[in-house]
């Protein structure tokens, strides 16, 4: 049974989703720290061929933990964190090449993407403004040519809490 809409053909899976797009861009994630992306894994040359040709967009995925953006060992002082953009830059310059919108995920989110020096440690407020002010500066000073930016993520713990904020590092809401 073939899916139409008012005045549009039926959908041809032997057809590029970008025939279907219009002005709608389609993507997928892709990681820079982990295998199986555009740019690196067992699979990398065939999600490449896959994404181009059904995408427009690249959503580039560069999480602060898990070999992100974040330091994997805690700094001195938060003067001396150096947050690394050369994966978040290999995914927007992959994505150029490619002509993709890229849109980044995520700026500012729960502390599970973060590494655990960052969310055991009791950083004053103004401390953590100060990180996250340094952090956000580096990412988009690093790829100013970024289309779109996805600033926060899963801020809320599930429904059954009926939307309350997450518990901080230190167990608080």
């Amino acid at each position: 049974l073939a899916a139409t809409a008012e005045g549009r053909k039926p959908f041809d899976p032997s057809r590029s989703l970008k025939d279907y797009a219009g002005n709608t861009i389609i993507g997928t994630k892709s990681k820079a720290s982990l295998g199986d992306s555009v740019l690196k894994g067992e699979q990398a040359e065939s999600i490449s061929r896959l994404h181009l040709k059904h995408c427009t967009g690249l959503q580039v995925q560069v999480y602060p933990a898990w070999n992100g953006s974040f330091p994997d060992e805690a700094p001195e002082s938060i003067d001396k964190i150096l947050f690394n953009t050369k994966g978040l830059r290999a995914l927007v310059n992959w994505g150029i090449a490619h002509k993709q919108k890229t849109l980044h995920h995520v700026l500012i989110t729960s502390n599970h993407y973060h590494p655990e020096w960052f969310w055991k440690n009791e950083y004053t407020a103004a401390e953590l403004d100060q990180i996250l002010k340094n952090y956000i500066t580096t990412l988009i000073t690093a790829t100013p040519e970024m289309d779109a930016w996805n600033i926060t993520n899963e801020l809320f713990i599930h429904p059954r809490h009926r939307g309350t904020y997450k518990k901080d590092g230190l167990g608080k809401r």
